[in-house]
């Protein structure tokens, strides 16, 4: 689930792998005078919803999208600009974070946040994802064969 969504229909899931959202940077004095609360912490596993135009996203809506990179980024629209021909751009950036992410486009953005979470669960799962994580499953499911076997 880290770096990618997990799609369950026009929902998403997936597991929040920093902590570019958790805070409140005092540079970013828009998160206070718009009383926006949502933030969420490093292993929360969060709900996006799918977003298919322009229309579904507006100011201030936390939207993840795939960076020039390839990386999958969960921050906040602080702008949205539209040049001459129609075409939008979204300025983003992490509330925690005092500088904007490159310009996103409709055709890079996954989805947005539902302001729903479940707090600290992806550690969990992020551990059973990691090569430690399947050789410790692997393990467990020897040790409980075996048992089963020795009665």
């Amino acid at each position: 689930m880290q770096g990618n969504v997990t799609n369950f229909g026009d929902k998403g899931v997936l597991v929040v792998a920093s902590g570019s959202m958790s805070q409140k940077n005092a540079a970013n004095d828009y998160l206070i005078e718009h009383n926006l609360t949502n933030q969420f912490n490093t292993y929360d596993i969060i709900v996006i919803e799918e977003v298919n135009s322009d229309e579904d996203l507006k100011l201030y809506d936390v939207i993840t999208f795939v960076d020039k990179d390839g990386k999958l980024v969960i921050h906040r629209i602080i702008k949205i600009e539209t040049d001459e021909n129609g075409n939008v751009t979204y300025i983003t950036r992490g509330d925690s974070n005092n500088t904007n992410d490159a310009p996103s486009t409709i055709a890079n953005i996954k989805g947005k946040y539902t302001n729903k979470r479940i707090q600290y669960i992806g550690a969990i799962v992020l551990f059973f994802q990691s090569t430690l994580g399947i050789v410790t499953l692997v393990i467990l499911a020897i040790c409980f064969n075996t048992e089963s076997f020795s009665q």
